[in-house]
């Protein structure tokens, strides 16, 4: 389960974003002491790409949470409401 949550067309995101495609990718941060990973989530049927880019610091014991959402789609999506991160 990912680490938000929203509201999509009146329906919560814990009962649709199991159906989604899911692509994890590891990748070195801007420096040497971060390391990114970039969670994507697509819906096939309306286009809604969401991208959850989450920084670990190797020095620090803390990390960054970023949440892009893009509509790929060639229509509107549906209201995309309560989003939480």
């Amino acid at each position: 389960m990912p680490p938000f949550s929203f509201v999509y067309g009146g329906e919560k995101s814990a009962n649709l974003i199991h159906k989604w495609q899911k692509v994890k990718v590891v990748t070195e941060g801007e420096n040497s002491n971060e390391q990114k990973t970039i969670y994507t989530y697509l819906d096939n049927h309306s286009g809604l790409v969401i991208n959850c880019i989450v920084t670990a610091f190797k020095d620090f014991p803390a990390v960054e949470m970023e949440l892009k959402l893009k509509n790929s789609g060639r229509i509107n999506t549906p209201v995309l409401e309560s989003i939480q991160v």
